[in-house]
């Protein structure tokens, strides 16, 4: 697998319900949302702008924090899995309490 555009991922997350928490110096860091909460549910991508594509290495390492499988993550960034089946694929796993 090709990397993936860190901008794509960055956008992705925002409009699959994750937002981006402000502070973080060394890292963009998201947050996942349900119903107006927040959640345990958390990845993040490095701040330097020399950093354009995301390794496979680091597209694994993202899937697994949010509880995905790579597959899923890369179907989840380039939106044929919706939120509403992220979302799904969360609840059947217990995530969103």
């Amino acid at each position: 697998m090709a990397g993936l555009d860190k901008k794509q991922v960055m956008d992705s997350l925002c409009a699959k319900g994750y937002q981006e928490e402000s502070g973080a110096r060394d890292h963009h860091v998201f947050v996942y949302y349900h119903n107006g909460r927040k959640t345990r549910i958390r990845t993040k991508t490095s701040r330097s702008p020399k950093i354009r594509t995301l390794d496979s290495s680091l597209v694994s390492k993202m899937a697994h924090q949010c509880h995905l499988t790579k597959d899923d993550f890369v179907r989840l960034v380039r939106c044929p899995l919706s939120a509403e089946e992220y979302r799904l694929i969360l609840a059947d796993k217990q995530l969103l309490g």
